[in-house]
């Protein structure tokens, strides 16, 4: 995460703040923090994360003396054991690469908020409709939604249903996109 500040501020010491998903307590996230999986640069202007999970999703907020902007951290996750999420090597997307019999469980987790986060494909179709529109075996999709995740089940998906999506996060008045990439591997039924 990127906190951008203008030229005259640029030796400026910044601070970051973490609200996890459930909590209203704030951290201060720094090089010193007990949490060894983050660093920031010598500026504190980008956040790094070397490993992520789920904890790690909820509001941040990277402050230059009283003034602060939020941003809201969401994580995404293969749910099941055999899929793997990884980033795409331009690293613009995930990529969910999932076993051969199309059976999968994909997350994203996120701080509560006032808004929405769903994903769809490219021609706009929401996640299970892309799956149960285009397959011609007995595939099922479940969606479910709480305050601070959103979770998809899908089962007896093909190659054919192999697909690029976005998923799209509308915070207050921003929106916020990242390329989803599910391939299934296998043959064609």
């Amino acid at each position: 995460m990127q906190c951008v500040v203008s030229p005259e501020h640029k030796n400026t010491s910044l601070l970051w703040h973490f609200s996890a998903r459930n909590s209203n307590e704030r951290q201060v996230l720094s090089n010193d923090s007990e949490d060894y999986s983050i660093s920031l640069t010598s500026s504190g202007e980008v956040l790094f994360y070397r490993t992520i999970s789920r904890r790690d999703a909820g509001d941040y907020q990277c402050c230059l003396g009283t003034i602060c902007d939020s941003m809201n951290l969401i994580v995404l996750a293969a749910k099941d054991d055999r899929s793997t999420l990884s980033y795409t090597t331009d690293g613009t997307g995930a990529l969910l690469d999932v076993p051969s019999d199309g059976t999968f469980a994909f997350a994203m987790f996120f701080a509560p908020f006032q808004g929405k986060v769903y994903v769809e494909s490219e021609q706009s179709i929401s996640f299970c409709d892309h799956f149960r529109n285009r397959s011609l075996t007995s595939l099922s999709c479940n969606e479910t939604h709480t305050p601070t995740e959103v979770l998809y089940n899908v089962q007896n998906a093909t190659i054919l249903d192999s697909e690029r999506f976005f998923v799209r996060a509308f915070f207050e008045r921003r929106m916020e996109k990242i390329r989803l990439y599910v391939l299934i591997r296998g043959t064609r039924k």
